[in-house]
């Protein structure tokens, strides 16, 4: 096999990794291959290029795969050769850059290393289109310098090198167009350039098939001011011992005749060290094997310091280096780098555990015992991985994973658990842990979903087809169990959902009896149907509705979108049903949305796939506001969720609707965009009172894996993503169930494809959905409740609990138990009582627990 690509293993010069042409990497050791290679870790990666860089240190390789999804892996090296591989999944190209605890990619897309999360996009526009489009082509970083170069180059259009500022992701310059790559306007032949590397203070090169370009530019640094002369030293003992912390003290000192800007410092701690606080005497610092120091300017005759203070683990020389780096011309480059060794005596000394990865961190329900991998640092062969502070059975691999027994007893229920790792002294101790999700997945064919706050329970409608529970029927799940009541017979082909403001009334949309099934949610029992008269003279007789959505405070009152009709108001009495008499016009908007009772919210998914149209409605029927075109709602798939003011579409896009017209506030990163593994939405749920929205993310290649995907919606980037049991292209519906759960309608799995397979039911609890339930917080105060007395037999009822220190996610409880509760604002939150609460004459005990926390106060209410 040739070599498709090559990283040198830092530290060690005889020593590299080698991605092969058969979808391998191996490390060698001056020629001689170790032991493991990736291709006992049963992952695949593509055998025709990809990229390979080192992170921090030796004992991390990212590895970026063309054209396989996931592509991006970080594997974990060690002296036997290559332990595990943890896939980032959004990778992209056949190149991958460590810099200053990035990856930067060749489809212009910046991530996390740690994660795959995606940072940031490098963009830029076309003569084709001024919308932005990925700034995609060989890339190179220069942290020193806060900048990244990418050489754009297009058969349509000429190549240019662009200059992007690291810390906002903006444009800044770029070359003239460079004739004779990549254009056939050019006159010269298309040869496509296929990488780009730094060179001196001011260089760029890059090759293509036939030719090798080098260039200087102020692009890359201006050299024409007067110099300025960056020194480097670093102090360390001579000596020390194990368990006994020292200081290494790099200094950064300017002996130029002029002030040096933009003074970077990139420091490599040695392995074997337990670092401490670090401390600057100016300007900040980040990272942990490396790291990456940004003093700003040092005038003539100024310097700045850096203090570590590290523990030494083991016995030996441990070496510190460290590399000086500045905007202003520094001609002599000889004192820019200093480097200190230590000589260390003593016995072992074990290091904190961490923890980064769990192997799987999704677990379902109910299945066997199970072998969970564990990655991180610091392990030992004393180690042992606990499970709610529970030990389990473990087996050290390396110093970088060890492995622990999780009976099937702790994986029967739906839930989470929270996993770290503990090592013996001298030294150790416990490792902060990460949580381990255990989903159910529930054999009901759904066509919807709903979830009542005061019964809180899930109802889910199934199709005709249905075989597993009987067809044309709705079903009860208690999200709690995962226990599905009897089937009720509601009518032919029930597909939509709505359910009254007050909890009194589900409706059903039955599109095979072209009606309305109303179901009593206190009796439980079906009542009326009602049939859909088409209220457009180019139709006649009955109609299905293709989106139903009841008014806020009416039991009898729905919006209902007629196909090729429009959007109108339909008014219940009994057994029958009117239309108020205005009407939307045809292709007006579909899947209508209340925002209160007056206004409603829709979007034309069928002729131009992203406008977005605002109504408000009266006792006439519904009348147009506006229709604006925006970006992220899904295109002609597209359908959106309303929280906390704002709107959020399945593509990505968060609209503010309180604007006059709407205006688009972002688009939410959902993939790289690439050619082989374009990600698209589905399923998006808010949750704006913890700044979190989350979307299905399904990828366009049908082999690849989909993953539900968390967002911060107040820097609008990606949190974190598990990957589903389930491959699937689309997501019937998604909703928030409880404090912390969340449940979506999604396809089965099938290897003979995806069409015609029934639905099932995912359903998943804990700190994915709700973060802040995997730290301890403080317990909230409560001082009042809206009513201190409540008649006997009230019905379903919403009482305001009004206290201090509420967090998203509380709730409330009644007598102990939890009931369905909103959080409003940090001393409001709004609960759900079901009527069943108020049957009978007694008195209640109302308390409140943050996600994290204990119990609040009590308070009483009288039920008389």
């Amino acid at each position: 096999y040739t070599a498709q690509s090559l990283a040198a293993v830092p530290g060690q010069p005889n020593s590299v990794a080698v991605y092969s042409n058969n979808g391998v990497v191996t490390i060698y050791d001056s020629g001689v291959a170790r032991a493991k290679t990736s291709s006992g870790l049963n992952v695949y990666f593509n055998s025709n290029s990809g990229g390979l860089a080192f992170g921090s240190s030796a004992s991390t390789l990212y590895l970026n795969s063309y054209a396989v999804s996931p592509s991006l892996y970080a594997l974990t090296i060690d002296s036997t050769g290559v332990t595990a591989a943890k896939s980032l999944n959004n990778g992209n190209g056949n190149t991958v850059q460590y810099d200053n605890n990035r990856l930067y990619l060749s489809s212009g897309v910046v991530l996390d290393p740690s994660t795959g999360n995606q940072l940031g996009q490098f963009s830029t526009t076309t003569s084709y289109s001024n919308s932005p489009v990925p700034a995609a082509g060989p890339m190179v970083s220069d942290s020193s310098l806060g900048r990244a170069w990418v050489l754009f180059s297009g058969y349509s259009y000429n190549t240019q090198i662009l200059a992007f500022d690291e810390d906002t992701y903006n444009f800044v310059a770029s070359t003239p167009p460079i004739t004779g790559i990549g254009s056939l306007s050019s006159g010269g032949p298309y040869s496509t350039p296929s990488d780009l590397i730094r060179w001196g203070q001011n260089g760029l090169a890059f090759h293509t098939s036939n030719q090798l370009y080098v260039l200087q530019s102020p692009l890359v640094k201006d050299v024409s001011n007067s110099p300025a002369d960056l020194a480097i030293t670093v102090q360390a003992p001579a000596a020390a011992t194990t368990g006994t912390a020292f200081n290494y003290t790099v200094k950064v000192a300017n002996l130029g005749q002029n002030t040096a800007s933009g003074v970077t410092l990139t420091t490599f701690l040695p392995g074997g060290v337990i670092g401490g606080t670090f401390t600057t005497s100016q300007g900040s610092c980040s990272g942990s094997g490396v790291l990456y120091c940004d003093f700003g300017s040092l005038a003539k005759g100024a310097s700045a310091t850096l203090t570590i203070p590290v523990t030494p683990t083991v016995a030996g020389a441990l070496s510190l280096s460290s590399y000086g780096a500045s905007l202003s011309f520094d001609p002599t480059s000889s004192n820019n780098q200093a480097s200190a060794t230590t000589t260390v005596t003593g016995n072992p000394y074990n290091a904190p555990p961490t923890v980064t990865q769990l192997s799987p961190d999704l677990i379902q329900a109910g299945s066997s015992t199970t072998t969970l991998s564990v990655d991180g640092t610091g392990f030992t062969a004393g180690s042992t991985v606990l499970w709610n502070g529970q030990a389990l059975p473990t087996a050290f691999v390396s110093t970088g994973q060890i492995t622990a027994t999780v009976d099937s007893s702790l994986i029967s229920q739906l839930g989470w658990a929270q996993v770290a790792v503990t090592t013996p002294a001298p030294g150790g101790g416990q490792s902060a842990p990460l949580p381990l999700h255990i989903y159910q997945l529930l054999n009901v064919p759904a066509n919807t979903i709903s979830f009542d706050p005061f019964t809180r329970k899930i109802y889910a409608v199934l199709p005709s087809t249905a075989t597993s529970i009987s067809g044309n029927s709705l079903v009860v799940i208690d999200p709690a169990t995962g226990s599905v009541g009897a089937p009720i017979q509601v009518g032919s082909e029930p597909n939509l959902l709505s359910e009254t403001s007050d909890g009194n009334y589900l409706y059903i949309g039955l599109s095979g009896a072209k009606s309305l099934r109303r179901f009593n949610l206190l009796t439980q029992s079906p009542e009326a149907t009602i049939p859909i008269t088409s209220p457009v003279v180019y139709q006649s007789g009955n109609v299905a509705a293709a989106g139903i959505a009841t008014i806020p405070g009416s039991d009898s009152s729905l919006a209902l979108d007629i196909p090729s009709g429009g959007i109108g108001i339909f008014d219940i009495s009994g057994s029958t049903g009117t239309f108020r008499s205005k009407m939307s016009q045809i292709y007006g908007g579909d899947n209508p949305v209340f925002v209160d009772s007056t206004h409603l919210y829709a979007y034309d998914s069928e002729t131009t796939g992203a406008e977005f149209y605002r109504y408000s409605v009266d006792s006439s029927g519904v009348t147009l506001v506006d229709g604006t075109t925006l970006n992220g709602i899904g295109g002609f798939s597209g359908k959106f969720s309303v929280d906390g003011g704002l709107v959020f579409g399945a593509g990505g896009g968060i609209i503010n609707p309180g604007t006059t017209p709407p205006s688009q506030i972002a688009v939410l990163p959902l993939g790289n965009g690439s050619y082989f593994n374009t990600v698209t939405g589905a399923g998006v749920v808010p949750y704006q009172a913890e700044q979190k929205a989350f979307i299905i993310g399904i990828s366009t290649s049908s082999n690849t894996a989909n993953y539900l995907e968390r967002f911060d919606t107040s820097t609008f980037t990606l949190d974190r993503q598990i990957q589903l049991p389930l491959t699937t292209n689309s997501s019937l519906k998604g909703l928030r169930f409880g404090q912390d759960g969340l449940a979506y309608v999604l396809p089965t799995n099938s290897t003979s494809g995806i069409g015609g397979q029934p639905n099932q039911i995912f359903l998943l609890r804990g700190p994915f959905v709700l973060p802040a339930e995997a730290i301890s917080n403080s317990a909230p105060v409560l001082t009042s409740t809206s009513a201190s007395t409540i008649p006997v037999g009230t019905g379903n009822t919403y009482l305001t609990v009004t206290g201090t220190g509420f967090l998203p996610g509380a709730v409330v409880l009644w007598n102990g138990s939890a009931r369905i509760t909103t959080y409003l604002d940090s001393t409001h939150l709004q609960v759900a009582i079901p009527a069943a609460d108020l049957a009978t004459a007694k008195t209640v005990t109302v308390t409140s627990q943050n996600p994290g926390s204990g119990a609040s106060n009590s308070l009483t209410i009288t039920i008389q």
